[in-house]
């Protein structure tokens, strides 16, 4: 694990190897504050090992107050994952941000796919025990996200989907979570509110409009 401090974001990066109609119109706000170094870092850092392009946002929510970057890497090439903390209590109403991007596209109507990113995309029951004997009840282990509208980032088709709350949402846990495909590889930005689905929705949208890819390290 390598640390790197930043102005106004905690961001934690990850390669891995495998928390409609009305989300157009939400994401018809005003532009988003430029993204702080410590994100460009990051993307860097997975355009370096990724065997494909990363693509990094140039548009960040308010983060409001300063913070560490921390940085993991596990040693994989087929897809990332960057994880921002901007700010729980801060004054903007995103406070969790998660952006990736895997070798492969998702599936045609996305759901069922993100699986490398951790998006959770089927139910998954463990038996629950009293000692060493089974209770005939299950513990609920994940939920599957799902799709509930459609966007478009950079003129490609784009799903918004809704993850399940934590811990059966896994690290995307009560997201919103914008997916597309671009240029052969499948993408996500996931967003996290404590005060409003719809702003981190539109957040999410932001986010992912103002993507650009970074050129792949030599």
């Amino acid at each position: 694990m390598a640390w790197r401090l930043a102005a106004t974001a905690t961001v934690l990066v990850a390669l891995l190897a495998g928390c409609g109609g009305e989300p157009e119109r939400a994401a018809n706000g005003s532009p988003l504050p430029p993204a702080p170094e410590g994100v460009a870092d990051g993307c860097r850092e997975a355009a370096g090992v990724a065997t494909f392009p990363v693509v990094c946002p140039t548009e960040w929510p308010d983060a409001g107050r300063p913070a560490k970057v921390r940085l993991r890497l596990f040693g994989s090439d087929v897809a990332y994952l960057l994880e921002a903390q901007t700010g729980f209590g801060s004054r903007s109403p995103v406070f969790h941000v998660l952006l990736g991007g895997q070798e492969k596209p998702f599936p045609v109507g996305f759901e069922g796919g993100g699986q490398r990113l951790r998006v959770t995309t089927r139910r998954v029951t463990t038996p629950i025990f009293k000692g060493d004997e089974p209770t005939g009840r299950r513990f609920v282990v994940t939920r599957p996200t799902r799709r509930v509208g459609t966007t478009r980032v950079h003129g490609h088709p784009a799903a918004v989907m809704k993850a399940p709350p934590y811990p059966q949402g896994g690290i995307h846990g009560d997201h919103s979570i914008v997916m597309w495909n671009e240029n052969g590889h499948g993408y996500l930005i996931s967003t996290h509110s404590e005060t409003s689905r719809r702003a981190a929705t539109r957040t999410a949208i932001q986010i992912a409009r103002s993507t650009r890819a970074l050129a792949l390290a030599d």
